[in-house]
């Protein structure tokens, strides 16, 4: 009968252990470690763990781009994100936000803010003007995990129509 109470209590001991393992993926890792308050058109507050992603450089006859690292409070479809494009070799220092021609990606320290409204989303990354502060980043793409990644800005930017949003924040994280 004891043999069978022991059975039981490892069977249920295993069930709950396994119950937990289909949490998402960014389970167990921090929220806002990519903090930011946006205003003007569109207001509200960005947050999330930040990621960080470099993007190896790219030969083709049209869209041709070189090796650049993006920045972003998150991954995927949320309400309202931010993200940051940054030449590779970039280090740590104070640069100007400006919004390059579609061609030029990767060339520029860029921001684009995305705002999900049902099932389209709304852009603001043109006449940009603002700050990108570099306090770290990664030497190179190819050693990102674990690397820390830190800094702030503060920006303006409109979307096609000449609509503005302002931003500003600081991000603190560990590459992935």
């Amino acid at each position: 009968m004891a043999h069978k109470s022991l059975l039981m209590v490892l069977i249920l001991a295993g069930a709950v252990s396994i119950s937990g393992c289909g949490e998402s993926e960014n389970a167990g890792v921090a929220t806002g470690n990519f903090v930011a308050e946006i205003s003007g058109t569109v207001s509200g507050r960005v947050s999330g763990p930040g990621i960080i992603r470099f993007l190896p450089a790219s030969a083709g006859n049209f869209s041709a781009h070189p090796t650049y690292f993006f920045i972003a409070d998150d991954s995927g479809v949320r309400e309202l994100g931010i993200t940051f494009t940054i030449p590779a070799n970039t280090r740590p220092g104070k640069y100007q936000l400006v919004s390059g021609h579609p061609m030029d990606v990767g060339k520029h320290f860029e921001v684009r803010v995305d705002r999900s409204v049902g099932d389209r989303t709304e852009s603001f990354g043109f006449n940009t003007k603002g700050t990108l502060t570099i306090e770290a980043i990664p030497v190179d793409g190819v050693h990102v995990a674990g690397e820390r990644v830190t800094g702030r800005f503060d920006f303006s930017t409109q979307d096609r129509s000449g609509k503005e949003v302002k931003g500003q924040g600081t991000f603190d994280f560990e590459g992935s």
